[in-house]
């Protein structure tokens, strides 16, 4: 597993990445948590990981 990370259109380090203590997933405690598994370079059931992310982002509306 490699050491990256991605908030707020930037990419870097998981040491690198701050969040503002005003961003609503650390001030109310919700928000979408994402992760997918890469085989042979290629995410695992695209498709289906991508709908089954946007359906629960759309929740938070």
């Amino acid at each position: 597993m490699t050491d990256a990370a991605y908030y707020n259109g930037k990419f870097g380090r998981i040491s690198e990445i701050s969040v503002p203590v005003t961003d609503r997933a650390l001030y109310f405690g919700d928000g979408v948590y994402d992760a997918a598994a890469a085989v042979n370079g290629k995410i695992f059931a695209l498709d289906e990981h991508i709908d089954r992310f946007l359906t629960h982002a759309d929740f938070w509306k």
